[in-house]
């Protein structure tokens, strides 16, 4: 697990906040594993070692609060290849349980914002904010070829994430050709 240093906006003030990298302690495949009994249904239904195959864990302070959240996808054995079924966005809080942090589509009124989609969409952190992207594909016999990447922006609202904006990009014969074009707009 890897361990950094405290926030820059807290360095750069001379001084570290006590919690600022409090969450980069914590050990994620342990803790889904432990939550809800997952490791011990995985095991009895799934697998008998390695329930956790893959975990990510980026950190950044989403909500401008001084803290960092952190942005978790794990792959279990459950899953087989079709990409993270876990994915979440935790904080610690001040008594120092995790909390998930919901991502409320709701809003979105521009069709189905999922169609097309086959694998888990990703989380990330980009230029500070969490977007949730994947590959659209076309219709056809076969399903067609992937055709858009759907990068979903999301900021916080009070008490969950929100839409913020949703741009669709070309794919093109040498990967992600990003030529945005901005998606309908969500509805706040």
């Amino acid at each position: 697990m890897a361990y950094a240093q405290p926030l820059a906006s807290a360095r750069a003030r001379g001084h570290s906040l006590p919690h600022a990298d409090a969450i980069r302690k914590v050990d994620f495949s342990t803790y889904l594993l432990a939550r809800d009994g997952l490791g011990v249904q995985l095991i009895e239904e799934f697998c008998d070692r390695d329930p956790i195959r893959h975990i990510a864990v980026r950190y950044a302070d989403l909500l401008g609060q001084g803290d960092e959240q952190a942005v978790v996808e794990a792959t279990t054995c459950a899953m087989g290849t079709g990409g993270a079924d876990i994915t979440e966005v935790f904080r610690r809080l001040p008594d120092g349980r995790l909390a998930s942090l919901p991502i409320d589509d709701t809003g979105y009124q521009g069709g189905d914002l999922y169609e097309g989609q086959r694998r888990t969409p990703r989380l990330e952190v980009r230029r500070g904010r969490l977007t949730r992207w994947f590959v659209r594909y076309g219709e056809g016999a076969e399903g067609g070829a992937p055709q858009i990447r759907r990068t979903i922006t999301y900021r916080w609202s009070r008490d969950r994430f929100v839409i913020d904006s949703v741009k669709d990009g070309t794919i093109g014969a040498s990967g992600p050709a990003m030529a945005d074009r901005d998606a309908a707009a969500p509805s706040l």
